[in-house]
């Protein structure tokens, strides 16, 4: 007996020695994958918390839920959300902040650190009329300077601000056309510190400047609106965008601008990803008169190794884990497919029209249409498997 009570342990010592695989782990990731995919649109994780938007329909309220799928709230604290919805900043009732956020001639446009970036109206009219001065101001409210005014004091009229990045605010200046009236956009800076503001691109399609994108990536949920459809992107130091003064090829521009150099003799579409050391992009592919999507290209981002991304057309709007995402179609009628960056492995990962909001883990959530209609928020794995409906 005593015997076989030793065989019986050293069977079950044996047992617990092997190496065991991780099911716990695996299980915590995989909920957390979907639970980010079932939020409308995830801000950031902080102390445990996912903070969210509820719903196209309700992008006002922010809500916040524990990583396990617990004790959902809404937040009753004043609170901004930084343009880029990835920081959430809490403030309390009566504050600087919370004064500034409801002053009808000011508009919050970012939070650095701790220092305030805003929008100042001259008057009611002026907000209706694209006139305003931009601020920046400590959250005490102590050391306000003004930084942009393009034209001797007066507010700046007819523009924006793109980008607040490494010490350098961006503005773009719009209302000229070229002679075929193709609007332009002229791209300034100016220091966070003030001083004079520098024009550094001359005539550049007029859609956003995106900066360098950190904060997001840090919980790394990718939301296709966010990497996507920027024609004009800051990386690695450079000013990367595509220049309607010359037929739309694909150029990059020291931060000063005064080294630019063309990356791509092709007419781009109005879409740049930078995701690492390579730039990916739509071509455009003109018949006659009229003009479509083209192929699929990267280069390099010191514009070496130009080639194309496997055959056929698609919008790129995603390029995740090596893999580039893409619509065949436009982002409501198309299906979407993916392809290894290197152009291999190309596989159709819905038979739908689909329209992507964003992937976190190995999951991705998007819209599924029928007949030009929403029918249905779907999540599916990244490689097009366990397709489930989250809600109609």
């Amino acid at each position: 007996m005593k015997r076989r009570n030793r065989l019986i342990l050293l069977l079950l010592v044996t047992v617990l020695l092997i190496p065991q695989p991780s099911f716990a782990a695996d299980s915590a990731s995989t909920k957390l994958s979907k639970l980010m995919t079932e939020l409308w649109l995830p801000i950031t994780i902080k102390d445990g918390w996912i903070y969210y938007l509820p719903s196209v329909k309700d992008q006002t309220s922010l809500y916040r839920i524990h990583t396990d799928g617990t004790g959902k709230q809404k937040v009753n604290k004043p609170y901004y959300i930084n343009r880029d919805k990835s920081i959430v900043e809490l403030f309390e009732e009566g504050s600087f902040l919370d004064q500034l956020s409801k002053d009808n001639l000011t508009t919050i446009y970012d939070i650095v650190g701790e220092w305030v970036y805003y929008y100042r109206w001259p008057d009611d009219q002026g907000q209706q009329q694209s006139e305003f001065f931009f601020y920046r101001i400590k959250k005490d409210g102590t050391q306000e300077t003004k930084l942009a005014a393009l034209n001797d004091g007066k507010p700046l009229k007819d523009g924006g601000v793109l980008a607040i990045q490494d010490d350098w605010v961006y503005i773009q200046g719009f209302g000229r056309r070229n002679a075929k009236g193709v609007p332009l956009s002229d791209l300034y800076r100016i220091s966070t510190k003030g001083g004079k503001v520098e024009k550094i691109i001359t005539g550049y399609e007029e859609i956003n400047l995106r900066a360098e994108p950190k904060s997001y990536k840090e919980i790394k949920f990718t939301a296709f609106y966010l990497s996507a459809n920027e024609p004009l992107a800051i990386k690695n130091g450079y000013i990367y965008y595509i220049n309607s003064s010359d037929n739309f090829y694909l150029y990059r521009s020291t931060l000063d601008g005064k080294s630019k150099k063309k990356m791509a003799s092709m007419p781009v579409a109005g879409s740049l990803i930078i995701d690492s050391d390579i730039v990916y992009f739509n071509t455009i592919n003109k018949q006659g008169k009229t003009s479509s999507l083209g192929d699929m290209y990267r280069v390099g981002v010191d514009g070496t190794n130009l080639r194309k991304l496997g055959d056929g057309r698609g919008a790129i709007v995603m390029v995740l884990n090596g893999w580039a995402y893409f619509q065949q179609g436009d982002l409501v009628n198309g299906s979407m497919s993916r392809i290894r960056i290197d152009g291999s492995g190309k596989k159709k990962l819905t038979d739908y029209p689909t329209l992507p909001l964003g992937a976190y883990g190995d999951y991705m959530r998007y819209v599924k249409y029928s007949k030009g209609s929403p029918a249905g928020d779907y999540r599916m794995k990244l490689d097009g498997s366990e397709k489930t409906l989250i809600n109609r």
